[in-house]
């Protein structure tokens, strides 16, 4: 299947960075269903930042995966989302 540019398909690509969830070492999302729990708030923040200033994160494996980061998401079910979106909100007005 070919893949096509941005140019090509003339449209603009968003990349989406996510908050909450983790990267493996191929750069997919690791999403555990059914868990529903807390993400740190600090380590949310600490990736947010990284992933915009560098374009990088770190991964379930330890390794760095290149990220694109021009919006970022909290899944609203992360019970402690609005922590996270605070604390990021604050952290970005530095």
């Amino acid at each position: 299947m070919k893949k096509f540019t941005k140019k090509e398909r003339k449209l603009d690509f968003i990349a989406e960075f996510y908050a909450d969830l983790d990267y493996d070492k191929d750069g997919k999302l690791v999403i555990a269903k059914g868990k529903n729990a807390k993400y740190s708030s600090n380590l949310a923040v600490k990736r947010c930042l990284r992933a915009i200033k560098e374009k990088k994160v770190k991964n379930t494996s330890g390794t760095d995966t290149d990220v694109g980061c021009d919006i970022i998401c909290v899944h609203s079910d992360t019970p402690n989302a609005v922590e996270i979106i605070k604390s990021l909100k604050k952290a970005l007005k530095k």
